[in-house]
């Protein structure tokens, strides 16, 4: 249960004994995006999400499917995984100078 405390605000769904969602909301951490000048949807996340696995957590990579549309993108996948993933990815998505810095180099790296 303390691990469940620990990933707050993230709301978690259970499916299947082993599958589980969390939700980001398209528009959660706008005022990022607005001063970036960047569009904001569901898919916007998945690809911070991917660049985050591929940078930072690399042990992650592709142990997650996306259900994105313009409003939320769900990440599923394990609870182990959806677990390690919010609670190396939660100080970042909290502190807008590192989120910022992340999203920038996501930019100049991909697109």
């Amino acid at each position: 249960m303390q691990d469940l405390q620990r990933i707050h605000p993230f709301e978690l769904v259970q499916y299947e004994e082993n599958l589980w969602g969390v939700y980001f909301p398209a528009h959660d951490r706008f005022e990022i995006f607005d001063d970036l000048e960047m569009e904001i949807t569901g898919y916007t996340w998945i690809d911070i999400i991917e660049f985050y696995l591929e940078h930072q957590l690399t042990e992650l990579q592709g142990a997650f499917r996306y259900e994105p549309n313009e409003e939320s993108c769900e990440l599923q996948g394990s609870f182990e995984n959806i677990k390690g993933f919010i609670l190396n990815f939660r100080p970042l998505y909290f502190n807008d100078h590192d989120l910022s810095l992340l999203i920038e180099e996501m930019r100049e790296e991909w697109y």
